[in-house]
């Protein structure tokens, strides 16, 4: 079904009313005013709703000490006022390449060592907070989380080796021949190579190709073998090749394995050792005249000090020494058991990547004996930013998948929580760029479309937090339509629901973050996929946060949260995103939950880039009543009228409104590291016998509510809207309006 533009699940049903909204400039801000208007047909709303379902919250990990501050009686009590807003957690140890102990007490498949492959044990005594540990056979040099591991590829110890997932392997996955994996070596600039080292482990790779990328950049070109890079009949040990007679000069360097040598480490008693692929090191530059290989990689125990690798898949191998306190997780049991999740049913994310299949069976068991009230189960998170391929992702997804339908079969199973909706994939020349179509299509080419229950992804719309905020929260709606046309031609399916199971300003740290953008922001995503029938909608920042610099200077300080801490972890002051979260739950919908239609709106009030100036949602609720959200995304004021009937029609009888704007947060930053100087509710207040007239305050949200005059509220209301613009502003007023000096 359409979802960009056109209606949305809820179908289309008669109209039986229509509204104006009138908007012009404050006449301090313009000395002339014109009139324009903008019809907008609201006789099919986009979609229906139940606040209840769909609004949410998204519970993370992150450092012991932060992690800690969840259970705090000061902030259990600040979320639990939330009200019962529903839970999408997510996996931080995912993210980092680790394996997650959601509890102290399990077994190790190498108990007498204790390492090798972990498994939790549900039913014993339920830990507060469980850990990431390190994989030891790690062969990427970063990662997305705290980003401060390296790899085993090049750290300059044979006796550490990177290793493929054994998951990978035809007896789990049920495909047949052995499974391909890779290793990539990049520099940042092109390097001269004409011969490579590999110390191989076990298993090595019997059959194996090293490539060289050729294009314009990562994302056009194809791989090409060097001419003496084919290897049919590999034995292992250290083997050093000439691969070419002249150097070629490449930014990028890959060793394509495509069988296995099946051979375990010594003493090794786990089949999973001897499956899949393993290397200890890597050298690739020039060879001397007297054979000395001149090494263009550069090797260390630090990710600062050696060659970016990238590999296709990871064993989840581990040993207890590899705990890391950075990579810590509140349990969704003992956060419920503590009233911090007290709303609906539970969307769990399970790692499928660094982690085995029954671990997180184990994990589910914990949740059901313990009464989280789990209704979905999200496999892996955010698999194309860790540039694991589309496929190699599908087939884990369906041997995973597959599992929990077997134990669990009322659990709807789906993903791929995606890193921010649009996603392509990396140094592949296959015509189809895009890693979301082609996740798609293995699905299709397995039979297993039906396996994928929900289709899930993150939005954050901003990397850089730089430059006009308010220039980008008018783009935000044009790159929220361009990411719903995106997913549509990627093929993902309409018929099941979407969620976004994280959402913010921005993912990276800044001033926006803790000012009122980010406020705007909220407001502006929740409304535009609401309008796009979102079925889950989960905010991102229930921890009390301090504030951390941003990757450039220009950034500011501040981070993603609904509270502000105090010295001692404490929430302390509400943040602009939790208002906007607030006015959203408790005052443009009903509290009381039930079926809400919301309606497309289109403002005509615009910048010079053609970008609207004020968003508007307008919801019809089950209280009788209707309600409109207006964000004024404009350092301007506006002044708005509003009728209902035709365009002469007048509406009457009492409003209620609520407005956000400086007047209730302001931002301090003084040498003691920032907080707000004022720190308000929204303003309230009951208008009677209201005119139709209404003023934006610069930079603001606003939340319109009224009862239907004079008569039964009908199905669904139909709003017209009109602005008073000048249609072709002077310069100095065309540079403020368009937030070039905003």
């Amino acid at each position: 079904m359409a979802r960009v533009g056109y209606v949305g699940r809820a179908g289309v049903l008669a109209c039986l009313a229509a509204a104006t909204l009138v908007g012009g400039l404050d006449p301090a801000a313009a000395t002339k005013r014109y009139q324009d208007r903008v019809t907008i047909d609201w006789r099919t709303p986009t979609s229906t709703f139940r606040p209840a379902d769909v609004f949410g919250i998204a519970v993370d990990g992150g450092p012991e000490a932060q992690v800690s501050r969840l259970f705090l009686p000061a902030n259990r009590k600040a979320l639990r006022d939330l009200g019962g807003l529903r839970t999408s957690y997510r996996l931080r140890t995912e993210l980092g390449i680790e394996a997650w102990h959601w509890s102290s007490h399990g077994r190790w498949s190498d108990m007498a060592h204790q390492q090798g492959y972990w498994t939790g044990d549900p039913k014993a005594a339920v830990d507060r907070i469980g850990f990431g540990y390190r994989l030891a056979r790690r062969g990427d040099t970063h990662d997305e989380a705290n980003d401060d591991g390296y790899s085993r590829l090049d750290d300059g110890d044979a006796a550490t080796f990177w290793k493929s997932n054994p998951y990978l392997d035809a007896r789990f996955t049920g495909i047949a021949g052995d499974h391909r994996d890779w290793l990539i070596a990049e520099w940042p600039e092109p390097r001269p190579i004409d011969a490579i080292t590999i110390h191989w482990a076990d298993p090595y790779a019997v059959r194996f190709e090293v490539q060289y990328w050729i294009g314009r950049d990562e994302y056009s070109g194809h791989w090409a073998a060097f001419p003496r890079g084919v290897v049919s009949e590999g034995r292992g040990g250290v083997t050093t090749l000439r691969l070419a007679d002249a150097p070629i000069r490449t930014r990028f360097v890959r060793v394509l394995m495509t069988r296995s040598s099946h051979t375990a480490p010594a003493g090794a008693t786990d089949e999973r050792d001897a499956i899949g692929y393993a290397v200890a090191e890597i050298a690739l530059g020039q060879l001397s005249p007297s054979g000395q290989l001149d090494d263009a990689v550069r090797h260390g125990r630090d990710a600062r000090h050696q060659t970016a690798m990238h590999v296709s898949s990871t064993d989840p191998w581990h040993r207890a020494s590899d705990r890391d306190p950075d990579a810590a997780q509140p349990s969704p049991v003992a956060l419920r058991q503590a009233g911090v999740m007290p709303g609906g049913p539970v969307m769990l994310p399970v790692g499928i990547l660094y982690d085995t299949p029954e671990n997180m069976l184990a994990l589910i068991e914990q949740l059901e004996r313990n009464g989280v009230a789990l209704d979905r189960v999200e496999l892996g998170e955010e698999p194309d930013g860790q540039l694991i391929g589309a496929d190699d992702y599908g087939a884990l997804y369906l041997e995973f998948a597959r599992l929990i339908r077997s134990r669990y079969p009322r659990l709807e199973v789906g993903g791929p929580s995606l890193v921010n909706g649009v996603s392509d994939t990396w140094l592949d020349a296959d015509p189809d760029s895009s890693w979301t179509s082609r996740f798609i299509k293995y699905l299709k080419s397995r039979d297993a479309l039906d396996q994928l229950d929900f289709f899930s992804y993150e939005y954050f719309p901003f990397d850089n937090v730089c430059g006009s905020a308010a220039a980008k929260l008018r783009s935000q709606t044009a790159q929220m339509r361009d990411l719903y046309a995106r997913l549509e031609a990627d093929g993902v399916p309409s018929d099941i629901p979407w969620f976004i199971t994280e959402l913010g300003y921005s993912a990276f740290g800044g001033a926006p973050l803790v000012q009122m953008p980010s406020a705007l922001a909220t407001a502006d995503i929740f409304g535009g996929l609401l309008q796009r029938d979102a079925q889950g909608i989960f905010a991102y920042g229930i921890t009390p946060s301090d504030l951390i610099s941003g990757e450039k200077r220009c950034a500011g300080r501040g981070d993603l949260m609904f509270w502000l801490a105090d010295r001692h972890g404490r929430a302390s002051w509400t943040m602009p995103s939790l208002r906007a979260l607030n006015l959203l739950t408790k005052v443009w919908t009903d509290p009381a939950g039930g079926p809400h239609r919301i309606f497309p709106v289109r403002s005509i009030l615009r910048d010079r880039e053609g970008r609207a100036l004020v968003s508007a949602y307008a919801v019809q609720r089950p209280d009788a009543r209707w309600s409109l959200l207006l964000v004024n995304r404009s350092w301007r004021r506006i002044r708005t009228r509003i009728a209902f009937g035709d365009a002469r029609a007048v509406p009457g009888g009492h409003v209620d409104v609520a407005q956000y704007s400086a007047d209730q947060y302001r931002w301090a930053d003084p040498a003691d590291g920032g907080h707000p100087s004022r720190d308000r509710t929204p303003s309230r207040h009951h208008i009677r016998d209201w005119s139709g007239s209404l003023a934006l305050p610069r930079f603001s949200i606003s939340v319109l509510t009224g009862n239907w005059r004079g008569w039964a509220p009908p199905a669904m209301p139909d709003i017209d809207i009109a602005a008073a613009i000048p249609p072709s502003p002077r310069a100095d007023d065309a540079k403020d309006i368009d937030g070039t000096n905003e």
